[in-house]
């Protein structure tokens, strides 16, 4: 997710080469896919098609039923990471464009980011990589909280911080230290 997000296909193409023999290439592929999220499709193509080279695994069949309901799916899935600031999400985002929150839940929450393949808290610790290197200070602190929501320690969200550090400019990397020393004392003063 760092290296995606740093837009540097050489170590894209490096950190997805290492993760043919480490990794589950199920959830590798969800990582891809979720990436067009925060990063658009462009990046999230340009991983993909690099993940078939290096993997040399065929495209999965497609797995998304028309019947599901995905606003539904969503939902749930969105006050699980945001718990009881769900209510404020939705309010802040629906005061931005009350099209982007319906998005956020239905195409982002409950099309994307609820698909089996990969568990809520690697997508969230992914996310959170992939948003520290973007420097988006504001999601990551939210997502930093999400990720603590569904399960993800605070050891590995620090392992994560580490690992994506050198994709990060310094600034970027001070910045999210100190969003995620926020976060811990927010989360530790509340319980």
């Amino acid at each position: 997710s760092g290296a995606l997000a740093a837009r540097d296909a050489l170590r894209v193409r490096g950190e997805l080469e290492l993760a043919v023999s480490l990794c589950d290439p199920a959830e590798v592929e969800e990582i891809l896919l979720q990436s067009y999220l925060f990063l658009g499709y462009p990046a999230a193509l340009t991983g993909l098609g690099t993940w078939r080279e290096v993997s040399g695994r065929a495209a999965p069949f497609p797995n998304d039923e028309p019947t599901i309901d995905f606003g539904a799916r969503g939902e749930a899935l969105c006050r699980l990471v945001y718990g009881q600031n769900y209510d404020a999400l939705r309010r802040n985002i629906a005061g931005l464009h009350p099209s982007i929150d319906q998005w956020m839940v239905v195409e982002g929450y409950g099309r994307v980011l609820s698909r089996p393949g990969a568990k809520p808290d690697l997508r969230e610790a992914c996310i959170v990589g992939l948003l520290a290197v973007l420097d988006a200070q504001a999601q990551l602190h939210s997502h930093l909280r999400g990720a603590l929501a569904v399960g993800v320690s605070v050891e590995d969200v620090e392992e994560v911080l580490r690992a994506v550090e050198a994709f990060m400019s310094e600034g970027a990397v001070e910045r999210g230290r100190a969003t995620w020393e926020k976060v811990k004392e927010r989360c530790s003063s509340t319980g």
